[in-house]
């Protein structure tokens, strides 16, 4: 039996065995980038996300900040009996700040919300909610 034969048999044998490897391994990497790629656009918007919310963060403190000017400066607020019923701002009425965010604030008697109890130190509760883009970040406290 000559070896050489045999060698080239084989060889032929397999032609067009490394275009299949080669078209399997093309496919893989193909879809490692693809899945890679989604991960970092996902990151970037994230990342993207994490800046709005910091505006709207701020938009919200400046509300709050509104709403206790408007309390030490003296300002009635009529009786409230929901957080419907007595605001600074509404929702239809936002108060726009400078760099395209917007607040609201909703100033309420204590003890008709979970988050604001009856306690007779505290005459109003407070809710601020800022809004920028697609983000929106709430303050809530006690006065």
């Amino acid at each position: 039996m000559n070896y050489l034969s045999v060698f080239k048999r084989t060889l032929y044998a397999t032609n067009g065995f490394i275009l299949y490897t080669t078209l399997v391994v093309l496919g893989i990497s193909f879809f490692i980038v693809v899945g890679v790629s989604a991960i970092f656009l996902r990151e970037i918007h994230i990342a993207d996300e994490t800046g709005n919310s910091a505006v709207a963060f701020l938009a919200a403190e400046s509300g709050m900040e509104r709403a206790l000017y408007e309390v030490r400066k003296g300002s009635t607020f009529s009786a409230c009996r929901d957080a419907n019923d007595c605001t600074i701002g509404t929702l239809q009425n936002k108060e726009s700040l400078s760099n395209g965010a917007e607040y609201y604030v909703t100033v309420i008697e204590p003890g008709y919300l979970r988050w604001c109890q009856s306690d007779p130190d505290v005459q109003y509760c407070i809710r601020s909610v800022g809004i920028y883009r697609t983000s929106s970040r709430a303050l809530e406290t006690t006065l």
